[in-house]
Protein backbone atom coordinates (compact mmCIF):
# COMPACT_ATOMS: atom_id res chain seq x y z
CA UNK A 1 0.00 0.00 0.00
CA UNK A 2 1.62 3.33 -0.75
CA UNK A 3 1.70 5.90 1.73
CA UNK A 4 0.34 9.59 1.20
CA UNK A 5 0.89 12.89 2.94
CA UNK A 6 -1.20 13.39 5.94
CA UNK A 7 -3.65 16.51 5.15
CA UNK A 8 -1.41 19.07 7.44
CA UNK A 9 1.68 18.01 5.05
CA UNK A 10 -0.21 18.20 2.10
CA UNK A 11 -1.73 21.77 2.80
CA UNK A 12 1.72 23.12 3.18
CA UNK A 13 2.95 21.84 -0.22
CA UNK A 14 0.44 22.63 -1.57
CA UNK A 15 0.62 26.11 -0.65
CA UNK A 16 4.35 26.55 -1.68
CA UNK A 17 3.65 24.46 -5.15
CA UNK A 18 1.32 27.04 -5.70
CA UNK A 19 2.50 30.34 -4.26
CA UNK A 20 -0.49 31.07 -2.58
CA UNK A 21 -2.35 31.05 1.08
CA UNK A 22 -5.44 28.55 0.00
CA UNK A 23 -4.76 27.16 3.39
CA UNK A 24 -4.10 29.11 6.39
CA UNK A 25 -1.74 28.33 9.40
CA UNK A 26 -5.10 27.80 11.61
CA UNK A 27 -6.51 25.52 8.82
CA UNK A 28 -3.02 23.34 8.81
CA UNK A 29 -3.27 23.03 12.79
CA UNK A 30 -6.75 21.93 12.42
CA UNK A 31 -5.54 19.37 9.88
CA UNK A 32 -3.03 18.31 12.46
CA UNK A 33 -5.01 18.20 15.62
CA UNK A 34 -8.20 15.95 14.26
CA UNK A 35 -10.80 18.33 16.57
CA UNK A 36 -12.84 18.85 13.33
CA UNK A 37 -12.49 15.50 10.98
CA UNK A 38 -15.31 16.94 8.87
CA UNK A 39 -14.05 20.16 7.60
CA UNK A 40 -10.34 18.98 8.18
CA UNK A 41 -10.20 15.52 7.68
CA UNK A 42 -6.80 13.54 7.17
CA UNK A 43 -8.40 11.00 4.84
CA UNK A 44 -7.13 7.60 3.35
CA UNK A 45 -9.04 7.12 0.02
CA UNK A 46 -7.28 4.43 -0.88
CA UNK A 47 -7.57 2.16 1.83
CA UNK A 48 -11.38 3.15 2.24
CA UNK A 49 -11.24 1.12 -0.86
CA UNK A 50 -9.00 -1.83 -0.23
CA UNK A 51 -10.25 -2.93 2.60
CA UNK A 52 -10.56 -6.35 2.25
CA UNK A 53 -8.19 -9.67 1.43
CA UNK A 54 -9.37 -11.13 -2.19
CA UNK A 55 -10.57 -14.87 -1.58
CA UNK A 56 -10.04 -16.84 -4.83
CA UNK A 57 -11.86 -20.99 -5.02
CA UNK A 58 -11.33 -23.48 -7.74
CA UNK A 59 -12.59 -26.83 -8.45
CA UNK A 60 -11.47 -28.68 -11.34
CA UNK A 61 -13.09 -32.73 -12.25
CA UNK A 62 -10.64 -34.58 -15.07
CA UNK A 63 -12.09 -38.16 -15.77
CA UNK A 64 -10.25 -40.39 -18.72
CA UNK A 65 -10.79 -43.76 -20.38
CA UNK A 66 -10.90 -45.33 -23.07
CA UNK A 67 -9.73 -48.65 -25.09
CA UNK A 68 -7.09 -49.97 -28.06
CA UNK A 69 -9.53 -48.17 -30.41
CA UNK A 70 -10.61 -45.21 -28.60
CA UNK A 71 -9.50 -42.73 -26.05
CA UNK A 72 -11.00 -39.61 -24.38
CA UNK A 73 -9.65 -36.86 -21.62
CA UNK A 74 -12.72 -35.03 -20.46
CA UNK A 75 -12.22 -31.85 -17.88
CA UNK A 76 -14.44 -29.23 -15.96
CA UNK A 77 -13.30 -26.45 -14.25
CA UNK A 78 -14.61 -23.73 -12.27
CA UNK A 79 -13.08 -20.08 -10.86
CA UNK A 80 -14.55 -17.50 -8.50
CA UNK A 81 -11.96 -14.98 -7.59
CA UNK A 82 -12.58 -12.57 -5.26
CA UNK A 83 -10.95 -9.00 -5.73
CA UNK A 84 -9.80 -6.82 -2.59
CA UNK A 85 -12.69 -4.17 -3.50
CA UNK A 86 -16.08 -4.76 -2.46
CA UNK A 87 -18.37 -6.22 -5.52
CA UNK A 88 -15.32 -7.46 -7.69
CA UNK A 89 -15.38 -10.90 -8.92
CA UNK A 90 -14.34 -12.67 -11.06
CA UNK A 91 -16.13 -16.31 -12.55
CA UNK A 92 -15.49 -18.45 -15.02
CA UNK A 93 -16.71 -22.20 -16.02
CA UNK A 94 -14.93 -24.37 -18.25
CA UNK A 95 -14.88 -27.54 -20.09
CA UNK A 96 -12.33 -29.51 -22.42
CA UNK A 97 -12.63 -32.85 -24.17
CA UNK A 98 -10.40 -34.39 -26.25
CA UNK A 99 -10.57 -37.49 -28.39
CA UNK A 100 -8.45 -40.09 -30.50
CA UNK A 101 -10.30 -42.85 -32.60
CA UNK A 102 -8.60 -45.34 -34.57
CA UNK A 103 -11.31 -46.33 -37.12
CA UNK A 104 -9.42 -48.25 -39.15
CA UNK A 105 -5.64 -49.76 -38.85
CA UNK A 106 -5.17 -46.85 -41.59
CA UNK A 107 -7.49 -44.06 -40.13
CA UNK A 108 -7.63 -42.28 -37.13
CA UNK A 109 -9.33 -39.28 -35.82
CA UNK A 110 -8.03 -36.80 -33.04
CA UNK A 111 -10.51 -33.99 -31.94
CA UNK A 112 -10.28 -31.27 -29.22
CA UNK A 113 -13.16 -29.31 -28.29
CA UNK A 114 -12.84 -26.42 -25.44
CA UNK A 115 -15.04 -23.77 -24.35
CA UNK A 116 -15.46 -21.31 -21.23
CA UNK A 117 -18.18 -18.78 -19.84
CA UNK A 118 -16.73 -16.15 -17.35
CA UNK A 119 -18.04 -12.74 -16.04
CA UNK A 120 -16.49 -10.11 -14.44
CA UNK A 121 -18.48 -7.98 -11.66
CA UNK A 122 -16.88 -4.66 -10.75
CA UNK A 123 -18.50 -1.44 -8.66
CA UNK A 124 -19.22 1.32 -11.15
CA UNK A 125 -18.59 5.23 -10.75
CA UNK A 126 -22.13 6.73 -11.04
CA UNK A 127 -23.07 8.40 -14.15
CA UNK A 128 -21.74 11.92 -14.57
CA UNK A 129 -17.91 11.21 -14.10
CA UNK A 130 -15.75 10.66 -17.05
CA UNK A 131 -14.96 7.13 -16.10
CA UNK A 132 -17.29 4.27 -15.21
CA UNK A 133 -14.80 1.29 -14.34
CA UNK A 134 -13.72 0.22 -11.11
CA UNK A 135 -9.86 0.03 -12.57
CA UNK A 136 -10.26 3.35 -14.25
CA UNK A 137 -12.43 5.22 -12.18
CA UNK A 138 -12.32 4.48 -8.49
CA UNK A 139 -9.01 3.07 -7.85
CA UNK A 140 -7.29 5.90 -10.37
CA UNK A 141 -9.44 8.60 -8.25
CA UNK A 142 -8.40 7.13 -4.83
CA UNK A 143 -4.72 7.16 -5.34
CA UNK A 144 -5.40 10.52 -6.73
CA UNK A 145 -7.56 12.23 -4.48
CA UNK A 146 -5.99 14.06 -1.45
CA UNK A 147 -6.19 13.56 2.06
CA UNK A 148 -7.91 17.21 2.56
CA UNK A 149 -10.85 15.92 1.41
CA UNK A 150 -13.55 13.69 3.37
CA UNK A 151 -14.17 10.45 2.69
CA UNK A 152 -17.56 9.45 5.46
CA UNK A 153 -18.81 11.68 7.53
CA UNK A 154 -20.68 10.70 10.82
CA UNK A 155 -23.64 11.24 10.40
CA UNK A 156 -23.67 8.65 7.35
CA UNK A 157 -23.14 10.48 4.40
CA UNK A 158 -20.27 11.27 1.93
CA UNK A 159 -17.67 13.84 1.07
CA UNK A 160 -18.41 15.80 -1.87
CA UNK A 161 -14.76 15.52 -3.17
CA UNK A 162 -12.26 17.66 -4.91
CA UNK A 163 -14.76 18.02 -8.08
CA UNK A 164 -18.11 17.51 -5.91
CA UNK A 165 -19.22 14.32 -7.72
CA UNK A 166 -18.34 12.40 -4.60
CA UNK A 167 -15.48 10.21 -3.05
CA UNK A 168 -14.20 6.56 -3.99
CA UNK A 169 -16.00 5.18 -0.95
CA UNK A 170 -19.57 6.66 -1.59
CA UNK A 171 -19.14 5.32 -5.33
CA UNK A 172 -18.37 1.95 -3.66
CA UNK A 173 -21.35 1.73 -1.66
CA UNK A 174 -23.19 3.01 -4.26
CA UNK A 175 -25.42 0.63 -6.21
CA UNK A 176 -23.98 1.36 -9.55
CA UNK A 177 -22.09 -2.05 -11.44
CA UNK A 178 -20.42 -3.22 -14.01
CA UNK A 179 -20.54 -6.87 -15.65
CA UNK A 180 -18.75 -7.84 -18.15
CA UNK A 181 -19.83 -11.61 -19.12
CA UNK A 182 -17.56 -13.66 -22.04
CA UNK A 183 -18.21 -16.83 -23.82
CA UNK A 184 -15.27 -19.06 -25.79
CA UNK A 185 -15.64 -22.04 -27.98
CA UNK A 186 -12.99 -23.31 -30.09
CA UNK A 187 -12.67 -27.19 -31.43
CA UNK A 188 -10.59 -28.64 -34.10
CA UNK A 189 -10.47 -32.34 -36.18
CA UNK A 190 -7.70 -33.57 -37.19
CA UNK A 191 -7.91 -36.79 -39.63
CA UNK A 192 -4.53 -39.07 -40.69
CA UNK A 193 -4.86 -41.67 -43.45
CA UNK A 194 -2.01 -43.79 -43.32
CA UNK A 195 -2.14 -45.74 -47.02
CA UNK A 196 1.24 -46.81 -46.83
CA UNK A 197 3.68 -48.06 -43.96
CA UNK A 198 6.03 -44.70 -44.70
CA UNK A 199 2.93 -42.45 -45.89
CA UNK A 200 0.64 -40.33 -43.89
CA UNK A 201 -2.23 -37.91 -45.40
CA UNK A 202 -3.88 -35.80 -43.05
CA UNK A 203 -5.95 -32.94 -42.70
CA UNK A 204 -7.17 -30.87 -40.32
CA UNK A 205 -10.33 -28.08 -39.90
CA UNK A 206 -11.13 -25.69 -36.48
CA UNK A 207 -13.89 -23.20 -34.91
CA UNK A 208 -13.33 -20.39 -32.86
CA UNK A 209 -16.03 -18.49 -31.44
CA UNK A 210 -16.01 -15.30 -29.16
CA UNK A 211 -18.54 -13.39 -27.57
CA UNK A 212 -18.60 -10.51 -25.25
CA UNK A 213 -21.33 -7.84 -24.47
CA UNK A 214 -18.71 -4.86 -23.59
Amino acid sequence: MPEFLDSWDYALAYNEASGTQRYSTEDVEKFKSGSDLINFPNSNMLKEVLSRNGLQTGHDLTLTGGSDISQYYLAFGYLSQDGVVEKNNYSRYSARLNMTSSLTPKLKVISRFAGFSSLIKEPAVPGGKDVFRMTSGIIRNAVRYPSVYTTRLSDGYYGVGPESGGTPAAWLDSPSFYEDPTWKVSGNVLVEYKPLPDLVLSAIGGYNFSYSET
